[in-house]
């Protein structure tokens, strides 16, 4: 894959947990990651992570850490993500040092920009604003009904990349004509994640130094991390309490946010809202163009994310998060398809060109 000449920096990688009696300690999550990984490698079949760890012995307290863990790192339901998609998940990501954070330092935003530049580089052109509503396609042509600002405009073309996230092609707005049984059968079984994410700055830090994660293991925002600005604190829920989040009220979580952080670092909510300087939340359950964070592989169906991405007629190839088996839901992981998708197409119109 190319390299991308964009500035990075890793980020502090020590982990608290906030124990009983309201005190922060060190959190080594690894261990209690690493026991659930070798329980699943010493079994065979395939399970929801939550119906494993019940029924292999875990202690409660256990099952709860384990689960905190798998719906905010991977976005998923435990009641539905499967044991052995997450154990592939946990083992591609140890290949490539995934323990190790590291975050672009003028953000993601540098990325997609100098992927642009790239694309016009090549003669590529960009269109803002177009929504796709419908893929008509017969074997080597494809015509996209789309609009834009409103308007009505199709495109033609020998072949198609398809990168509409998970989350869309569940809600049906983009219709191929004629129909992908295939494709609607993967869509259907993989398991559309949700993340609420919430960024809070402050005028003053009031949490320690060197602090990188801070699981509070709360209902509705129990993951927290610092970032590169030292004013800003993220809070994170992925999974079923993600879901539950993205439903409520802004301002629920801010008054619930503003508390849990008092409580946390043990200094009182009329400091820590004296403090505030403003947040940022986004709402992707609701947003109709993602409509989810990242998608998952549920128990019994490991076959779903090869399923999607399989090429059609050698005329629509498909891209994106969704369609990386064991790297879904990853920045590398949905490059890599893009550039796998890129390769399809061109060994694909090689070698039509080749036929007399």
């Amino acid at each position: 894959m190319q390299s991308i000449p964009l500035r990075t920096r890793e980020a502090c990688a020590q982990h608290f947990a906030l124990a009983g009696n309201g005190v922060l300690r060190p959190y080594e999550y690894r261990s209690e990651v690493e026991a659930l990984i070798h329980e699943i490698g010493h079994t065979k079949g395939d399970a929801p992570v939550d119906e494993f760890l019940e029924s292999h012995g875990f202690a409660p307290e256990e099952r709860n850490r384990a689960n905190d863990y798998v719906e905010g790192f991977h976005a998923a339901p435990v009641h539905r993500f499967g044991v052995r998609a997450f154990a592939a998940a946990e083992s591609a990501a140890e290949r490539i040092h995934g323990e190790r954070a590291f975050r672009v330092m003028e953000g993601f935003g540098s990325l997609v920009r100098w992927k642009e530049l790239e694309v016009r580089r090549w003669g590529g052109a960009i269109r803002y604003r177009t929504e796709v509503n419908r893929i008509r396609w017969t074997p080597g042509s494809v015509a996209i009904d789309a609009s834009i600002k409103g308007k009505p405009e199709r495109f033609k073309a020998r072949a198609a990349v398809l990168t509409l996230p998970l989350g869309v092609l569940k809600s049906g707005r983009v219709c191929f004509d004629p129909p992908l049984p295939d494709k609607e059968e993967a869509v259907a079984a993989l398991g559309a994640g949700h993340v609420t994410k919430v960024i809070f700055r402050f005028s003053e830090p009031f949490w320690p130094e060197n602090c990188g994660f801070i699981h509070t293991f709360d209902d509705w925002l129990p993951t927290w991390w610092t970032n590169d600005d030292p004013l800003t604190l993220t809070a994170w829920a992925g999974g079923t309490k993600g879901e539950r989040s993205a439903r409520v009220s802004p301002n629920f979580l801010l008054r619930h946010a503003l508390g849990l952080l008092a409580r946390t670092f043990s200094v009182s909510e009329s400091r820590v809202r004296a403090r505030l300087l403003e947040l940022l939340t986004h709402n992707w359950h609701h947003d109709p163009y993602s409509r989810m964070a990242y998608s998952s592989v549920p128990a019994h169906h490991l076959n779903a994310t090869r399923q999607l991405a399989e090429p059609v007629a050698g005329t629509l190839f498909f891209a994106g998060e969704a369609t990386c088996f064991a790297q879904n839901g990853t920045v590398h992981g949905a490059l890599s398809t893009g550039v796998r998708a890129a390769d399809e197409v061109e060994a694909c119109l090689l070698s039509s060109a080749r036929v007399p």
